[in-house]
């Protein structure tokens, strides 16, 4: 039995090396995320095959495209139009509502609105970002505890396959918006999390385990896992939510198949998702679905698509829904070692019917019916490998595709190479052994021999060369002192080579050896090559080569060589030329001085500072600027510079910690103690010094006395400063924008009578009952309350591009040269602020105030009247006269803000406020008849969106009205009122109709 097992193991021992060994490979390669990319692009793949998933009902999308921006008419969606969108689906109750925009920063106009929707609004849900660049959230929603993350996790290929639940942001858990929306709809199903296993971290929710993404999970490897991610299991695409432009939910044109309950709207119980999908938003990602691993368009058509980042929320939180109330399956993953059997497995697959093949040697002369056979039994593992991962991913299981193909594909190659390396081995063992047997023993001992001699012969060859090649000049005599060896470079700068047969005491004459700078010869006994003669070791630097043409400084070196008895056998000397040494020796000696009479007669004041704060070095300048009698007298009684120089000595810190930081300073200002005691102004430049090994030696620098320039710039400051006091103090009299307007730069360019015609909006505010009030009131206590309401109505004018005319009494005159919306918005934000000025009005004596506000736009005239000695700023037209009769038309019927239809005209998106037609009227002394619009976009909540509701039903009672038919209006009326009771103009319509019948009756 044991000899059999052997014999297969023999048999088999091609499948048992090569399959191991390359799904080693395979592993280890796995391991180190090399398959990384093609792994996702097969998981992606089967995302992509997956059957279509039918439409998520418990989740809406509220897109905001470009169509919706260019309704509105700005490249940004205003606070204004958003507060009116969440509005619009507030009321109708949905579950969760998540707003996937950034919203760090107002948009006007609105903003307030806004404000006051964030803080009536418990289930909506606002973003910040908080991985990378950060983005904060609003901070009304920050401090209510309503915010979620935006992030999304890319992997390398910049594509969200993860999906990410939760992360720590400054030691708090902070939830992603996908997380918090399913939350809170699980919550109202009466669902919480569970902890089943808090080191592991895995929670129950409902029918669905979660498990946390660990970086390492099948195509995975080593890759960041930050926070608490898990695998997204992708619903699909856009097509697989329900989505509805903003636009459409603003004009209410809802789809009627998504109505289920009339009563209670579209929205109810839902989760609202609010996001971009326009390209301007830039909030688009790449998925598993922007591209196609086969495809049979032009390339044109095969460019990624990337989907909006609120789709990729949507699919997240319907998700966590799908898998906690109906047990959708999450994407689940083998552990590592089941992987490594896996791949092991198909490894010895591909091994195992290749061998077989190769073994049953089928079709051995058939090459077409052999490839045919290969090709079939190689395909169908691949196939089954396919296929079968597939399977499994449709019921939730991601399992590595890439890694068992290779270790199938590259087993069958493998084995392939080992059969015929078997067989290449054993025809190079025969070859072998067959020369061996022909060798001789009289042929090794005489290639030895070569080889010896060749070695020595080589040797003498590498010593000559290194001779030759060294960069100095090398020369060499006999223990009789006569030349021996000179190498190139020597020969070059003594002019000759070896001269045979010169005794040692010629040889500074034969060389031209001279002593430096004269024309001295060299004393022979002094070469350091004789001295080496005598065993000496010596360097000389003062010898000069004297050639026709020039002289050549040299260095030498001389070194005694010994033979077997101790004996000196030869003498070696090196030497260089040194002539770019003496120069840079003597152009430093140049400098040195150069640099000392620059030291000693320059203007400014030039140091060394020692590390401990003492002068090293002062020229005579210095010592003049700081009021000693030299520099020595300077450098002697400075000891401490930080408190004998400084006035203030913390300033000397700073300098050395800029120095230390930067290693120079420019420009260092600060005040400094003379000898005499009195303080002086100086500029300070420094720079710091380090010797070779970085240690700092000094800093050195140049100092000037900026007193002067000090004073003068004291005086141009006060100067500055009482002129801007004065300004300010004329801005509060006569506007800067009325200047501006007149083309004056300053009050002084006025004069009387001064004019200009321009197109212009006017705004008159004035307090409702203000005589009845002012009765009550004392004269002082009338000026403080006056003061305290007209400081809380100027803001809302300067804020919007406008300024005020004149106070007339408790009355405002603005005006407004920019666009008619201007005067619209500081309308509409004097009414808001007058709202929060009365919540501080509460008590019997001080009641809560109302105001009327009348705007109007035309032609008008600005300038100045009076006489000589008193002059004022007006404006004269007909369209301040009839913005006085807006204002006029508010307390009639009982509204807080009218414009005519001139301002009407010019408002550049009208459908941003809310307004209505309520009249058309005759102004004095003209024949042309005024329309006059409400804009109610200031009403408290109720009334503004019960007027916004019977909007259409008032306009036709009015149209009704004008048209005498007073029973149809009447009743129109009546129908306004039962669902906006308080709307004023209504009632007063309705009594008139009623008045009018009865009038008609009694005639």
């Amino acid at each position: 039995m044991w000899l059999n097992l052997k014999q297969r193991i023999w048999e088999w021992r091609g499948v048992l090396v090569t399959a191991p060994t390359v799904a080693g490979i395979v592993i280890a390669a796995s391991s180190a995320g090399l398959f990384q990319l093609l792994e996702w692009t097969a998981y992606d793949q089967f995302f992509r095959l997956r059957p279509r998933e039918p439409v998520d009902p418990r989740i809406i999308i509220v897109t905001i495209g470009e169509s919706d921006l260019s309704q509105v008419g700005k490249g940004q969606l205003p606070d204004a139009v958003l507060a009116r969108l969440i509005e619009k689906i507030k009321v109708q109750q949905p579950t969760a509502i998540g707003l996937d925009l950034y919203r760090n920063f107002p948009v006007e106009p609105g903003h307030q609105a806004l404000l006051k929707v964030f803080n009536s609004t418990p289930n909506l849900i606002g973003v910040e970002k908080v991985v990378g660049e950060s983005v904060e959230p609003p901070a009304t929603l920050r401090q209510l505890g309503q915010v979620g993350i935006a992030d999304l996790v890319l992997d390398a290929d910049g594509k969200v396959r993860r999906g990410l639940l939760t992360v720590k942001d400054k030691g708090k858990t902070q939830e992603s918006l996908g997380t918090k929306l399913a939350l809170m709809y699980l919550k109202s199903k009466g669902l919480k999390l569970q902890v089943v296993d808090a080191r592991k971290k895995h929670y129950q929710l409902g029918r669905a385990l979660f498990k946390p993404f660990t970086g390492n999970e099948a195509g995975y490897s080593r890759t960041n896992s930050g926070g608490y991610q898990i695998l997204l299991n992708y619903r699909g695409n856009q097509k697989n939510f329900r989505t509805i432009s903003m636009t459409e939910v603003l004009e209410n044109r809802i789809p009627r198949d998504w109505v289920r309950d009339v009563s209670k709207g579209v929205f109810a119980g839902q989760v609202v998702l609010i996001g971009a999908t326009g390209q301007s938003s830039n909030d688009f990602f790449f998925t598993p679905y922007s591209s196609r691993f086969f495809s049979i368009f032009p390339s044109s058509k095969r460019s990624p698509k990337r989907i909006p980042g609120v789709i990729i929320h949507a699919n997240l939180t319907s998700q966590i829904l799908s898998a906690a109330l109906n047990g959708r399956p999450l994407i689940n993953t083998w552990e590592k070692p089941l992987e490594y059997l896996w791949i092991l497995g198909w490894s010895f697959t591909g091994a195992a019917v290749r061998w077989l093949l190769f073994q049953k040697k089928l079709f051995r002369n058939k090459i077409v019916s052999r490839w045919t056979a290969l090709g079939i039994f190689t395909l169908l593992p691949v196939g089954i490998l396919l296929s079968s991962s597939y399977l499994v991913f449709l019921e939730g299981w991601w399992i590595p595709v890439v890694a068992p193909l290779l270790a199938l594909m590259g087993s069958t190659v493998a084995i392939a190479s080992y059969y015929r390396i078997e067989l290449q081995r054993e025809k190079a063992d025969l070859e072998l052994i067959l020369e061996t047997t022909t060798e001789h023993y009289d042929t090794m001992t005489t290639e030895l021999q070569n080889q010896a001699e060749e070695a020595a012969r080589e040797s003498e060859r590498r010593l000559a060369q290194f001779l030759e090649g060294v960069s100095v000049g090398v020369a060499v005599i006999d223990a009789n002192g006569n030349p021996y060896f000179a190498n190139h470079k020597a020969q070059e700068l003594l002019g000759k080579g070896v001269v045979p047969d010169i005794s040692v005491e010629h040889l500074a004459e034969v060389y031209q050896y001279f002593i430096a700078g004269t024309n001295q010869v060299y004393p022979v006994e002094n070469l350091p090559i004789v001295r080496a003669l005598r065993g000496e070791r010596t360097t000389a630097d003062d010898i000069e080569i004297h050639r026709a043409d020039r002289s050549i400084p040299i260095e030498a070196w001389g070194t005694p060589i010994y033979d077997e008895s101790g004996n000196v056998a030869y003498a070696i000397a090196a030497f260089q030329d040194i002539t770019e040494r003496r120069r840079a020796e003597e152009a430093l000696r140049q400098a040195e001085e150069k640099y000392r009479s620059i030291f000693e007669n320059a203007l400014e004041g030039i140091f060394q500072i020692a590390p401990d704060g003492r002068y090293l070095s002062a020229n005579p300048a210095l010592a003049q600027i700081f009021g000693y009698n030299s520099p020595e007298d300077l450098i002697a009684t400075m000891t401490d510079i930080q408190h004998q120089l400084y006035v203030e000595p913390h300033r000397h810190h700073e300098f050395i910690a800029l120095m230390q930081q930067h290693g120079a300073v420019s420009g260092f200002e600060f005040q400094a103690y003379r000898q005499d005691g009195s303080i002086i102004w100086v500029r300070q430049n420094a720079r710091a010094v380090y010797d070779a090994n970085g240690l700092l030696l000094y800093y050195q620098g140049f100092v000037e006395d900026i007193t002067e320039r000090k004073r003068a710039e004291a005086e141009r400051i006060k100067f500055t400063n009482q002129l801007y006091q004065l300004n300010q103090a004329n801005e509060r009299f006569v506007p800067r924008q009325f200047l501006q307007l007149l083309n004056k730069e300053s009050i002084i360019d006025v004069q009387l009578g001064d004019q200009v015609q321009l197109h212009m909006s006017v705004l008159f505010a004035d307090i409702r009952n203000f005589t009845t009030l002012s009765e009550k009131m004392t004269p002082a206590e009338n000026f403080r309350f006056i003061n305290a309401y007209l400081s809380h109505m100027e803001p809302a004018i300067l804020e919007n591009n406008g300024f005020i005319d004149k106070y007339i009494g408790d009355a405002i005159m603005a005006l407004f040269s920019g666009s008619a919306d201007d005067a619209v918005r500081a309308g509409i934000d004097m009414l808001h602020r007058l709202a929060e000025y009365n919540t501080t009005r509460t008590t019997p004596e001080h009641l809560p105030i109302q105001i009327g506000i009348g705007i109007n736009t035309g032609s008008l005239m600005l300038g100045t009247v009076g006489g000589p000695t008193r002059m004022d700023s007006t404006v004269i037209s007909d369209a301040v006269n009839l913005a006085s009769r807006m204002e006029g038309l508010t307390k009639e019927y009982g509204v807080s803000m009218l414009i005519s239809h001139h301002t009407f005209r010019y408002l550049h998106h009208p459908v941003m406020y809310a307004f209505r037609v309520i009249d058309r009227v005759t102004v004095k002394g003209k024949s042309e008849m005024v329309s006059v619009f409400e804009i109610f976009e200031a009403d408290p909540p109720e009334l503004r969106e019960g007027k916004l509701a019977t909007k259409a039903t008032f306009e036709q009672a009015l149209f009704l009205y004008t048209r005498n038919a007073l029973r149809e209006a009447a009743q129109l009326f009546q129908d306004c009122l039962e669902l906006a009771p308080e709307d004023r103009v209504a009632q007063i319509y309705l009594q008139r109709c009623q008045h009018l019948a009865i009038a008609a009756l009694a005639e």
